[in-house]
């Protein structure tokens, strides 16, 4: 393990243009203050408990992956996979593409140019700057013009156990006109949230992944990332996207790892008619917290959004959620949708929900909802009338409330993996 100072980034592998963007990043990391409860985008998190020092980088690991071909057979079935990487601690151990997806010629790998990293990242805060600075593979899906890419691209990350790790993945997803891409990441093993989380230990490791997205005019790209990591950890990550006229974005989380989990997602519809959804689902119990930061700017005419977010949270568990959906001056025809919903299933849970519109232009047709309650007593006395056991009962109304976010997502090869760690999150064992 080496300590983990802004002098680090010097020492990370890559061509001279890649070190010199490190090295920019670190100077800024360096002039930059970091975040406090007192700052509104931090709010309601345990970000003064956030201790940069006590963190390190972890040296080049000297085993392999454990990620071998029977697991990714078993946690990928019935996905067609055209693509796949394999990280382990943000460093590529794998990466090929499969099919005639490379006939296209679609790059899947580390990035090789200075090009392949774009400058989205520009709009990012500390923590993304931090992953600019100390990423030691940045990975890049790079997508021609006028190719459609057909099956599931995978980008699954694995981190090893070694405490106090702090880890940066960085994947850039790049996609040229008139081109579209599916894209699964998996951050952390399915497996691992079975674990339980530790309310008063300090976090076991602390992972920032940055994922930037440029969907230019006419490309079409449906994103879907699973965070299942072990539920003592620390994730800050970013989503930073911009897109084009007649453009769409379809990107979505489903969160069920973290001791504190953040998703911070910074959204351009920069083009005309250009649409930009997210669908995101979460279940938090013990005490984790799930966190869920939202900025989603309609910058030209005519573009529309809609944002659907569902969170389940059980025992002392937290969710929190603040959206703001900006409005600009020039973008008349705006259609943008916002909405938030919580099921508590247990009295000591708690969300903060917090849906903000910013509009500066008058035609334009714009909402948002927000609600948090229990497992409605109706729907209780229903099922247990009908002969259905407790624990069967929640089950169903849990899928019942999340069906929405689940047919809404953009891989529906992967809902019953995601729809399996629900279940894995609830006091039961079922048979699937």
């Amino acid at each position: 393990m080496k300590s983990f100072t802004p002098e680090l980034s010097a020492e990370l592998p890559g061509p001279p243009w890649l070190q010199a963007r490190r090295a920019l990043a670190a100077k800024v990391l360096h002039e930059a203050e970091m975040p406090g409860p007192d700052d509104e985008e931090w709010r309601y998190s345990p970000i003064a408990e956030f201790d940069l020092e006590r963190w390190k980088i972890g040296d080049v690991p000297n085993d392999r992956s454990s990620i071998g071909e029977a697991d990714i057979k078993q946690a990928l079935a019935g996905i067609e996979i055209s693509g796949l990487v394999v990280c382990r601690d943000g460093r590529i151990e794998r990466a090929e593409l499969q099919g005639e997806i490379e006939s296209l010629g679609v790059r899947l790998g580390l990035a090789e140019e200075e090009n392949d990293l774009g400058d989205l990242t520009d709009r990012g805060d500390i923590f993304s700057k931090l992953t600019e600075a100390f990423s030691p593979d940045p990975v890049v899906l790079n997508v021609p013009r006028g190719a459609d890419c057909e099956g599931v691209i995978v980008i699954w990350h694995e981190f090893s156990s070694e405490e106090g790790l702090a880890a940066f993945p960085w994947l850039n997803l790049r996609l040229g006109e008139n081109s579209s891409a599916t894209v699964l990441e998996l951050t952390g093993s399915p497996s691992e949230t079975s674990q339980s989380a530790q309310s008063h230990d300090p976090p076991s490791m602390l992972v920032c992944p940055l994922v930037a997205m440029s969907v230019p005019n006419s490309a079409r790209l449906r994103y879907l990332n699973v965070q299942s990591l072990p539920t003592d950890a620390w994730q800050i990550a970013s989503q930073i996207s911009d897109v084009g006229s007649q453009a769409t974005l379809v990107s979505s989380s489903a969160a069920f790892g973290g001791s504190y989990a953040r998703l911070r997602s910074d959204c351009n519809l920069s083009g005309r008619g250009a649409t930009g959804d997210i669908v995101a689902l979460s279940f938090a119990n013990e005490s984790q917290t799930i966190d869920f930061r939202v900025f989603h700017s309609h910058i030209a005419p005519d573009t529309s959004s809609r944002l659907l977010f569902k969170g389940a949270i059980d025992d002392e568990a937290r969710s929190v959620y603040t959206g703001l959906i900006r409005v600009g001056p020039d973008a008349r025809g705006t259609n943008a949708f916002q909405t938030n919903r919580n099921l508590k299933l247990s009295d000591d849970a708690w969300a903060e929900s917090v849906p903000n519109l910013e509009i500066e232009n008058n035609d334009v047709a714009c909402s948002h909802a927000s609600t948090v309650g229990p497992v409605e007593e109706e729907q209780m006395f229903y099922l247990q009338s009908r002969g259905v056991p407790d624990d069967v009962a929640e089950r169903l109304i849990v899928d019942g409330f999340f069906a929405e976010t689940l047919v809404a997502l953009p891989v529906q090869s992967a809902v019953p993996m995601v729809r399996k760690a629900l279940h894995e999150k609830l006091p039961y064992e079922f048979s699937e």
